[in-house]
């Protein structure tokens, strides 16, 4: 959930379909849904081309007796409230208070098994594509995929 402000951001540059899995457990889920509804509202891309999908422990199943946050229900203001869903971020650098361990692989998985595609490209969410990074992909899966088969690729941040 502390990384959903930079969808906005990833989406404009991506400009196509995302699949983003989301963590969320127990107390968060609420706030998760809430911020990703502001964003599916405030920013068109987000609506026209974002799929989210929830994770938690089983041990954590979302606790709807909190009541949402009422910076973010600002309707109609969605500067305010893209606003809030930026100030959820807390640069803990997936250390988490609580000492779950965050699940980046899993929710890699999630978002890949969720895709409704055969061409994806698996970035995480901190990481913002290049501009024509798309247009780029799809010439180069076209060029080696048949129809039968499926491509994903891993693009390396840090490599020898």
């Amino acid at each position: 959930m502390d990384n959903l402000h930079y969808v906005p951001d990833l989406i404009k540059r991506w400009n196509g379909p995302a699949s983003i899995a989301v963590f969320a457990p127990n107390k968060e889920a609420p706030t998760a849904i809430f911020a990703i509804e502001v964003l599916r509202r405030c920013v068109p891309q987000i609506k026209k081309f974002v799929t989210f999908h929830i994770m938690f422990p089983t041990a954590m199943p979302p606790d709807f007796d909190e009541l949402f946050d009422c910076k973010l229900a600002a309707e109609g203001d969605c500067d305010r409230a893209v606003e809030a869903v930026i100030d959820l971020k807390k640069r803990t650098n997936y250390n988490r208070m609580d000492k779950i361990k965050y699940p980046q692989n899993s929710l890699r998985n999630l978002a890949r098994d969720t895709v409704l595609t055969k061409l994806f490209l698996v970035v995480d969410i901190d990481t913002l594509p290049n501009i024509k990074l798309r247009q780029k992909f799809d010439a180069f899966a076209k060029k080696v995929l048949t129809l039968s088969t499926s491509l994903g690729i891993v693009n390396l941040l840090f490599s020898d």
